[in-house]
């Protein structure tokens, strides 16, 4: 008896200070600047809304759902920072919701909200860049609402067409959608045929109907784009791009010891508390059939972090929802465990699985510098930088004016331009076809002669080996004749300036620290 009223108790306080601290923590989260990505989406998005051809007037290699969505956070929150960061707290404020009404499916309330707790503090923390809109962070919204609609029951025709509707729009959002498809398959399947009540045609037409939700809004993109004509734009930059790059870049999985592991510090104890639970549910057929469904999702959200060989942190936050039900499923279950005090330890585990990433990142939770956060997430990329810049420029520019030499179109965000010449980043001179791209930005360059140029010397925002090339040269050659130097970032780990006219012309004391050159028109 005092277990169960206990219990309750302790979930419901536990899980609404979790779900308060992340909410107050999102909020002084929202003005935190751009990053590469944010940027082009947002820059693509805005001009989308203005009449801007995705695929054909503004490139990138995203699925087309991404920019409507940050077309219309800009659109209803702003052409800022803070703007798109409103869109990504609402999203994200859909998820939480969705992620309760499917664990209330199949454990309870508490549970449900619970699991809401440590998926709200999980997504937040800069492991996973969870202070940026990334697309991972975006389709979780659909996906876990289709999810909720195939867990319910009776499981009706309408949920299930509806069901793959949202999860085929997932997919258009971000490719990694997959996981979570594949996860809902197969839990669909293993559902179906393992009831001892399930129907074969029943399980078949349920089975074509969630398969023709999926494909609906694939076909109705391609139908839109073939209508107009672009199909064959859209299919370049969302197959054959892609595959091109990841022809470039080869396999990362090699870097997953050295570089992703070490962004996961402070997940340890919730991935250990997942363990235990599983260990203790799988012993018990109820409990069993409950849990199988998030860990079958763990795991198939997991391998999709490998698409594209690259295990972006971010990718991972596709698994954060599935984790913080195991980990909530696994404290009510550890606190079943009488003989070993489970009452005492459940509630050890829950807060040591929350507390212990926030003790090690308190600074970023209660007193966050926007600066030390992109530092540690980007290292030396100039993203705060770009935003000064930006908004310095604003006041001297208007659409057009601004072009930038290398992909950091979060400086156009902030001076409210769009990129011009339609590419927000750089396309790798290695790939078939950039040559469209180097013509475009070297006859904008010289024959628009805008009044301001910014060259960002950093690799990451070029190619390797970007300083010989002949296209970089050539624009060189033209900004040291026809320009003036007018603005420098100088960077480091810990501090940065941003220098004007005179004090930016002066030699530097060390190079390697410049993030950003601002050129300004001969008069």
């Amino acid at each position: 008896m005092q277990n169960e009223t206990l219990s309750p108790r302790f979930a419901w306080i536990f899980s609404v200070a979790a779900i308060l601290l992340a909410a107050v923590a999102r909020i002084r989260l929202l003005p935190v600047p751009l990053e590469r990505d944010e940027g082009a989406f947002a820059s693509i998005g805005h001009a989308m809304w203005n009449g801007g051809q995705l695929y054909t007037a503004l490139f990138d290699n995203k699925p087309p759902l991404l920019y409507v969505i940050y077309g219309s956070f800009t659109r209803l929150f702003g052409f800022t920072a803070t703007g798109v960061h409103w869109g990504l707290l609402l999203f994200h404020a859909g998820s939480c919701f969705f992620l309760y009404l499917l664990v209330r499916q199949f454990f309870d309330k508490k549970t449900a909200l619970l699991s809401v707790a440590f998926f709200a503090l999980f997504a937040l923390l800069p492991n996973v860049f969870g202070f940026a809109a990334h697309a991972t962070q975006l389709l979780l919204l659909p996906a876990l609402a289709g999810l909720w609609l195939l867990s319910r029951k009776p499981l009706t025709l309408p949920s299930v067409f509806f069901a793959g509707i949202l999860l085929g729009a997932a997919f258009l959002i971000k490719q990694q959608a997959v996981g979570i498809i594949a996860g809902a398959a197969g839990w669909f399947l293993l559902d179906s045929f393992l009831s001892k009540n399930a129907i074969p045609k029943r399980v078949l037409t349920n089975g074509i109907l969630l398969v023709v939700g999926l494909a609906l809004p694939v076909a109705i993109t391609l139908g839109w784009f073939s209508f107009q004509g672009r199909l064959g734009d859209l299919l370049r930059w969302t197959v054959e791009i892609p595959r091109q790059l990841l022809a470039l870049g080869g396999s990362n999985a090699g870097v997953f010891g050295e570089y992703i592991l070490p962004y996961f510090h402070g997940f340890e104890p919730g991935l250990g508390l997942a363990l235990l639970g599983l260990a203790l549910q799988l012993n018990e057929k109820e409990s069993r059939n409950r849990i199988l469904p998030f860990a079958l999702l763990f795991v198939t959200t997991l391998a999709a972090t490998y698409l594209g060989a690259a295990f972006y942190p971010h990718y991972f936050v596709l698994t954060l929802p599935f984790l913080a039900a195991l980990c909530a499923s696994g404290v009510f279950a550890v606190w079943k465990q009488t003989k070993i005090g489970g009452m005492f330890l459940a509630p050890v585990f829950a807060l040591l699985t929350i507390g212990y990433p926030i003790a090690l990142q308190s600074d970023y939770f209660f007193r966050p510098d926007f600066r030390k956060i992109h530092r540690a997430a980007y290292g030396l990329n100039p993203f705060p930088e770009m935003e000064a810049i930006g908004k310095r420029l604003s006041q001297e520019s208007k659409p057009g004016d601004i072009l930038v030499l290398g992909s950091e179109p979060e400086l156009l965000v902030a001076a409210k331009h769009i990129p011009p010449t339609g590419y927000p980043f750089v396309l790798d001179v290695r790939m078939p076809g950039s040559e469209v791209f180097q013509k475009a930005t070297s006859e904008y360059l010289k024959n628009k002669k805008p009044k301001f140029v910014v060259f960002v010397p950093t690799v990451s925002s070029w190619f390797p080996g970007y300083q010989q090339s002949p296209f970089v040269l050539d624009l060189q050659r033209f900004l040291q004749q026809n320009y003036i130097l007018t603005g420098a970032a100088q960077i480091d780990k810990t501090v940065s300036k941003i220098l004007w006219d005179e004090e930016a012309r002066k030699p530097p004391a060390d190079p390697t620290k410049i993030g950003a050159l601002v050129f300004r028109l001969r008069e």
